[in-house]
């Protein structure tokens, strides 16, 4: 059974780096809905996230992140990545880059998680694929994977975040940000 602690608990982000750390897995708050969080560099976390999702092993699953400081030590930034992350996050944009999905949610929450836990970790909304994202805790109620529960109470119904694939240059999910405001700071990065 799943612990669940308020977000504004002073113990709640030991408490969700020490759930991790293992392989644990975690349910929190995002700027757009609530996510599953998990260790990207421990496979059998990240496993238990898309067996639990019921998501197919061939699509790709994004990983939050502190800054760009962070993407680089993790993957790498070339110039167009560096002009998306300046313009758009913290933001609701999930940007697909030599295969790997970034994030920064603009919520304080997640900067200060994934800061303190030192490490990229999972941001796939807390839902079986398919189904609407969860605003509520309750609404997660079908997926039981979440080993710590981190609540914020009802978070606004927001569109979830534009899927932005970089080496291809596709929309992969329609969201708050456009495909014309991506390609507009694209192309400003190249003049510089």
């Amino acid at each position: 059974m799943a612990v669940t602690m308020c977000v504004d608990d002073s113990r709640t982000l030991r408490l969700a780096c020490e759930c991790l750390a293992p392989g644990g897995v975690i349910m929190y708050p995002t700027d757009t809905a609530y996510a599953l969080g998990a260790d990207t560099t421990n496979p059998d976390a990240v496993q238990r996230v898309i067996e639990a999702k019921t998501r197919p092993v061939d699509q790709k699953m994004a990983s939050m992140y502190a800054d760009l400081a962070m993407i680089e030590q993790h993957i790498g930034v070339d110039l167009r990545l560096r002009a998306l992350v300046q313009a758009f996050l913290p933001g609701p944009l999930t940007i697909i880059f030599q295969g790997s999905g970034i994030r920064i949610p603009d919520h304080p929450f997640c900067i200060a998680l994934v800061r303190a836990f030192g490490k990229p970790i999972t941001c796939t909304s807390a839902n079986v694929s398919g189904k609407p994202s969860p605003y509520v805790v309750r609404d997660n109620s079908d997926l039981a994977v979440a080993d710590l529960i981190i609540d914020a109470g009802h978070l606004p119904a927001r569109l979830v975040s534009t899927i932005y694939d970089l080496d291809s240059d596709t929309v992969l999910r329609e969201g708050p940000i456009s495909h014309e405001q991506i390609r507009t700071t694209l192309s400003k990065a190249a003049l510089r």
